[in-house]
């Protein structure tokens, strides 16, 4: 197998892949035109999930905790967390932007990472979840 000298280094990736460009300016331009946008989105997400938890309270007071509402109460935890990572990102494009330089893009993109992460993790765990409801309805079908 061809390897090339230096490949197996840490830190070290073939050119145009991985790393920081040598000129973070055209990067930290797009980073920056994104923060906006990251913020809004996070703000909308902390007031959805206060929104519905509202909806849910209210919903308990008048017909009492039922076990639907609890799923309620997950998904409320799950967008914010979902929000307070968006805004940990923006906070962090925010620093950037007032002193730019590799080590405050690299604490850009890891907030960046970690809401992908958990948005992978949350696909990864729904998609479970709906197979084995598919499949335990398979089987109470064939059952019958």
């Amino acid at each position: 197998m061809y390897s090339q000298p230096g490949y197996g280094m840490p830190g070290y990736g073939p050119p145009g892949y991985g790393g920081l460009p040598e000129n973070l300016e055209g990067a930290g331009r797009e980073l920056i035109g994104m923060r906006p946008w990251v913020m809004i989105a996070g703000i909308c997400g902390i007031i959805g999930a206060v929104i519905n938890l509202v909806q849910v309270l209210a919903a308990a007071t008048m017909v009492g905790l039922q076990p639907n509402l609890f799923g309620n109460f997950i998904s409320i935890g799950v967008a914010l967390a979902l929000a307070g990572l968006l805004l940990k990102f923006g906070s962090s494009i925010g620093r950037y932007q007032q002193a730019p330089g590799p080590q405050q893009m690299e604490a850009a993109l890891e907030a960046q990472l970690a809401y992908w992460r958990l948005c992978g993790i949350l696909i990864i765990i729904g998609l479970s979840l709906f197979l084995i409801i598919f499949l335990i309805g398979v089987a109470a079908t064939v059952s019958r």
